[in-house]
């Protein structure tokens, strides 16, 4: 009670729409329909081309054995680099934002 009495409470008219929110999760389990304007793009993808494009990845110390980029490092063909980052989410920019624009200056003078 202590609990409930203390949190904000949402009012009951309030509703959550953005697609965005839940939909993703169901796409990305095959559970749900992506836009059916994406479907060429998708395709194309769903062959995963080599990237050739100058590139650094981010991981972090919280994705177990991905976090070393082993797996997925073959895709790219350019010049790249892997970065492990401690203490993070999925959210590379707002939690590491210095990180993120070190990596980001980086990559920018990477030549292709």
């Amino acid at each position: 009670m202590i609990l409930r009495s203390i949190a904000p409470q949402r009012p009951s008219t309030t509703r959550i729409t953005s697609p965005s929110s839940s939909i993703i999760y169901r796409w990305r389990l095959s559970l749900a329909k992506g836009e059916p304007r994406y479907d060429a793009l998708e395709e194309k993808l769903s062959r995963a081309p080599v990237i050739t494009v100058p590139a650094i990845t981010i991981a972090s110390d919280f994705d177990g054995v991905a976090a070393e980029g082993k797996s997925y490092a073959n895709k790219f063909s350019g010049k790249y680099s892997h970065r492990i980052l401690n203490g993070i989410g999925h959210n590379v920019p707002q939690e590491a934002p210095d990180a993120f624009a070190k990596a980001i200056v980086e990559v920018d003078g990477y030549t292709t």
